[in-house]
């Protein structure tokens, strides 16, 4: 069977480029599915370990957090990316404290 494909594939003529380009996905991709999966194994032995009553307490912990971060970034990491790409020259300080705002942007919005 491993052949058989071999022998296919030697026939198609692929680019250089689409071969880094599926390496690439594939390896992205790769590291994807085996993060969901170590997330998977983790979260269900933290659920046996703490019991019902503290792992409802932690979730409960982790939902209020994702509730003051999701605001706090508004679209922030695109903007870094684009500045980034932007200059050639390398990280200007108007970029480099970038991550320090959100949290400052955390805190305004909890003593509002």
């Amino acid at each position: 069977m491993a052949m058989a494909l071999q022998f296919r594939m030697n026939k198609i003529n692929i680019s250089p480029g689409f071969e880094r380009y599926f390496a690439n996905t594939s390896r992205l991709v790769g590291h994807r599915v085996l993060s969901m999966v170590v997330a998977l194994f983790v979260g269900v032995y933290v659920a046996r370990y703490l019991g019902p009553e503290r792992f409802g307490l932690l979730s409960y912990a982790g939902s209020f957090v994702g509730l003051f971060t999701a605001p706090a970034t508004l679209g922030l990491d695109g903007v870094i990316v684009r500045e980034l790409v932007k200059t050639s020259e390398g990280c200007n300080p108007e970029i480099a404290d970038m991550p320090i705002k959100p949290a400052w942007r955390i805190l305004l919005d909890f003593f509002l």
